[in-house]
């Protein structure tokens, strides 16, 4: 494919429209006038252009002790030299932190992350003709959370919300947000660094224990409850490790029923494991289980003092 769009051209001449590093390359000119041979001719086209600097990751997620990479890809020709800078100095390659280049990938190796290589790095490429840079952050702190869990409610005053995040460090507490879905109205952006008790009055906040587990990807699910029939609402889930918070997750629309479905009999779960998923059993017969005690106790006593 030509520059320009087309598969072939015809003419003496080609014009590049807007010229772009993806025209560098050999293009073929054929000429024949049905008299003899046809002729080919190689152009072979070198394109200058200034560095464009694109980062594999903005966020680096890792833990201490772990090996982690840091890479920018790099378009330039000519080539770029490459300098890696944390914050505003300049890095030098030590045994534990060297660099590494395959072609267009430039690669910043932190052999055993310590809790001072955390921040913020950046890839500066400069080849004469410009300069250009790209900003990557390496953390310890969780990934964003991901909600998995289905947009439509069974029951209509509560909702099964599951979600997943993955963080190298264990997880500390999880801070769940919902409210009714305003999404007709003006948000405000939801960006802060630490739990509070209500981002505004519309929000109500749960402040929930992690599941303990090792795994790189950990899962929680939690029961929202005393929710509106037949209402939209809105959500958003934040994870805190030792390092700190993680960012807010995009929010998440779920809608309740209108009315709770019916479950098969063969359904129904034992108390116990009803309390697994955090769902209060009511047993209709207690009633009847306290009173017959209660009898017995209250004839003991009329017999004692007759």
């Amino acid at each position: 494919m030509l520059p320009n769009g087309e598969k072939t051209f015809v003419g003496n001449s080609y014009t590049i429209d807007s010229v772009r590093r993806q025209a560098d390359g050999v293009y073929i000119c054929t000429a024949s006038n049905n008299i003899g041979t046809t002729v080919n001719e190689e152009i072979d086209l070198n394109i200058l252009y200034p560095p464009e600097v694109k980062e594999e990751q903005s966020i680096v997620f890792t833990v201490e002790g772990q090996e982690t990479e840091i890479v920018c890809i790099v378009h330039a020709e000519p080539k770029a030299d490459v300098l890696w800078y944390r914050d505003t100095l300049q890095l030098d390659m030590t045994e534990w932190r060297i660099t590494d280049v395959r072609g267009n990938r430039y690669t910043l190796r932190l052999r055993k992350v310590q809790k001072t290589d955390f921040g913020n790095y950046s890839c500066v490429a400069d080849n004469g003709l410009g300069k250009s840079k790209r900003s990557i952050e390496v953390t310890g702190r969780p990934d964003v959370a991901v909600i998995t869990s289905s947009k439509q409610s069974r029951s209509k005053n509560s909702y099964e919300m599951l979600w997943t995040v993955k963080s190298y460090s264990p997880i500390i507490e999880y801070k769940l947000l919902y409210r009714p879905d305003r999404t007709n109205k003006s948000n405000q952006e939801i960006q802060y660094k630490r739990p509070m008790r209500r981002w505004n009055d519309d929000w109500t906040e749960l402040l929930l224990n992690p599941a303990s587990t090792d795994q790189l990807e950990k899962s929680r699910t939690e029961t929202i409850r005393d929710l509106d029939p037949g209402t939209k609402y809105e959500a958003t889930v934040q994870s805190r490790n030792r390092y700190g918070w993680s960012e807010v997750s995009q929010s998440f629309f779920f809608t309740t029923s209108t009315k709770n479905e019916a479950h098969p009999a063969n359904s129904v779960l034992s108390d116990p494991e009803l309390r697994d998923m955090s769902i209060t059993a009511i047993n209709k017969a207690a009633p009847k289980t306290i009173q017959t005690p209660l009898l017995c106790i209250m004839a003991m006593v009329t017999y004692y003092f007759a």
